[in-house]
Order: C-alpha cells, then structure tokens, then sequence
C-alpha cells in the first residue's frame, strides 16, 4: 500500500514541475492575446482611445474621404495597411522564466509603438500595459492549468 501512494506522489510531482515548466510559456501567450484584443476593441481596461485627429473635422490634419468608398475616416487606430505595429504585437514575446516574463516591441516599430503606449508627443494609446484585468487573466489561467494537472 505504501508503495502505491509513493508511486501516486511521484505521478503527481511530475506533472506539477511539467505544469511549472510550462506555465510561462502559456502565461506570455496569454498575454499577447489581451494584447491583441486591446488593438480589436481600441480600448485599454474598457477606456477607449482617443479620436485620431484624422477623423475629427475642424483640425489641421482632418482627413475627409474624398470618395465614399475610401475606408479613411474608418480604419481602426493604430492599425495602418501594413499592420507592423500590431503584427510586431504578435511577436512581443522576448523571454520567459519561472520569475519574470518580457514582452516587447522593438526597432522602427518599437519607436512608434513607444510613443503611442506612453503618450510622448501625442495622445495616450495604451495597447501593452499590465493592468488590473490581465493580472486576473493570468491568474486565473494560471489557476486552471494547476487544476487541470491535479485531475
């Protein structure tokens, strides 16, 4: 009987410390999950973003469709043609441990990025921040894959 249990303990020993290995890997992609649906919501912890001034008739840079079937007024913010700044989103995973997770966008990209998340010379887009709502969503995924190895 004895030896029954140990064998149990060590089963359950080794799916924890897989669970452990893996648990970063699955919390950064989770993370740029949130991310990602800041871009598709265009909102940060449910604030949405400024109005690009493109849109706001009245200002300089007032940009009006010259065609009706010119989708300027309309595309999202911070989301051009070539979506760089949302695909380099995508590959924002730079480094995981057991202690620390890194996200980051980085080169010509990471400069727009920048300025954008941090409001430095123009209104205040925040597309990557760790706030209240992701710390519960990494908590609570976290929570379910422990559950799901203890099953």
């Amino acid at each position: 009987m004895k030896s029954n249990a140990k064998a149990v303990i060590k089963r359950i020993e080794a799916k924890l410390k897989r669970a452990q290995a893996e648990m970063p890997k699955v919390l950064a992609n989770e993370g740029v999950k949130h991310f990602n649906k800041n871009f598709t919501t265009q909102s940060d912890e449910g604030q949405k973003w400024p109005e690009v001034k493109r849109r706001e008739s009245g200002t300089f840079s007032y940009k009006y469709p010259k065609k009706r079937y010119l989708a300027r007024r309309t595309n999202p913010i911070l989301v051009g043609k070539t979506r760089r700044l949302k695909n380099a989103v995508n590959r924002s995973i730079k480094s995981t441990s057991q202690r620390r997770i890194v996200w980051g966008v980085y080169g010509d990209v990471g400069n727009y990025g920048f300025f954008h998340n941090y409001g430095q010379g123009q209104k205040k887009r925040q597309f990557m921040a760790i706030t209240t709502k992701l710390k519960m969503v990494l908590k609570n995924k976290a929570y379910n894959v422990f559950r799901s190895v203890l099953k």
